[in-house]
């Protein structure tokens, strides 16, 4: 069984969705220590006794190059592997690990894959199949699970419409109240949309995602789990003198302007809540954004912005930082 426990909430006087909504935990990571002695039988179960010799991995343009060689040492263990995996979202994560000092603390060594390439569509069209990831990904992938038997693997997959979704005004205003939401007052002029409606509507933006991981749960490590988007950019100037053209963001903002900060938020929100859906419905662990990464009004702190969609290297490193802890308390 894998950890389905997601870190808590990061702290904010601002609002936030509930420790329900969430399956948060005050203590962030208590609830990974009590699942602790389950995933140490799983590992009994599948033969997981030994700790493997680390190499680091890396995935290049073109094709996937291991570097092999000396194996850095910490406190007298090996590193650990782990595998990471994503479209956008893992550059901050590269970015970051690229530039990592020899005596960080890292616990483990990173092999990182990215879907995104120029040689390739990463989605495709198949017969019986509909839109999917490129074939050639799930090979990737498959083939690089069996041949590199990492001890753990971190999950970036997709994220932008959590921001993207949030950027478009709807033309017709509508709202929605969260589950157990308290003290929310809706625009009067703005139509209220059931949430199991709209939390299914922002789930299904996510069926490659489904279809994708439903390809390799069966081949994932115990210790599996996925790294939310970061939390959207605040920052209004920020956002409308930047380059937003993806799918046609900026000419709708021209025309119907940019939606408050508050409602950019809700849809984040409702938008995590459902790729959190997509993890844990497969017992994978979903690990909320590292709470220094959160300003005082709920969004991505300046320091950590690569653009309007995307951190930066200094947020990979908060992901990092979260990697470590997680594989040296689930493999203590």
């Amino acid at each position: 069984m894998r950890c389905t426990s997601a870190a808590p909430d990061p702290p904010s006087q601002h609002d936030r969705w509930s420790e329900e909504e969430t399956r948060g935990d005050s203590d962030a990571f208590g609830a990974k220590r009590r699942i602790r002695g389950t995933i140490d039988q799983e590992r009994r179960r599948r033969g997981h006794h030994q700790i493997n010799k680390a190499d680091r991995s890396s995935y290049f343009k073109q094709k996937p190059v291991l570097r092999t060689g000396t194996t850095r040492l910490y406190m007298n263990m090996e590193l650990q592997k782990v595998f990471s995996l994503g479209h956008s979202h893992l550059g901050a994560l590269s970015s970051a690990y690229e530039n990592v000092e020899p005596h960080s603390g890292l616990t483990f060594e990173l092999t990182r894959y990215q879907f995104l390439r120029v040689d390739r569509p990463h989605i495709v069209h198949v017969e019986n199949r509909g839109w999917c990831y490129n074939q050639e990904i799930e090979r990737d992938i498959l083939d690089l699970l069996e041949n590199t038997k990492p001890a753990a693997v971190a999950i970036l997959l997709q994220g932008e419409q959590a921001v993207s979704s949030g950027l478009i005004a709807p033309v017709r205003p509508y709202d929605f109240f969260f589950p157990q939401e308290v003290g929310y007052i809706p625009d009067p002029n703005s139509e209220i949309i059931p949430f199991d409606i709209i939390f299914n509507i922002c789930k299904n933006k996510f069926r490659l995602i489904a279809d994708f991981l439903d390809l390799i749960v069966d081949r994932l490590p115990p210790i599996a789990f996925a790294l939310c988007p970061p939390p959207i950019v605040g920052d209004t100037k920020f956002i409308l003198n930047s380059d937003t053209s993806h799918e046609g963001i900026s000419s709708h903002i021209a025309k119907f302007g940019l939606p408050s900060t508050s409602w950019r938020l809700r849809v984040w929100k409702v938008h995590v809540m459902a790729l959190r859906a997509v993890y844990t419905d497969r017992k994978i662990a979903f690990i909320d954004p590292p709470a220094e990464s959160f300003g005082e009004d709920g969004c991505l702190r300046t320091e950590f912005r690569s653009d309007v969609f995307h951190a930066n290297a200094a947020y990979g490193q908060l992901l990092l930082n979260q990697i470590n802890r997680l594989v040296e308390q689930q493999l203590r």
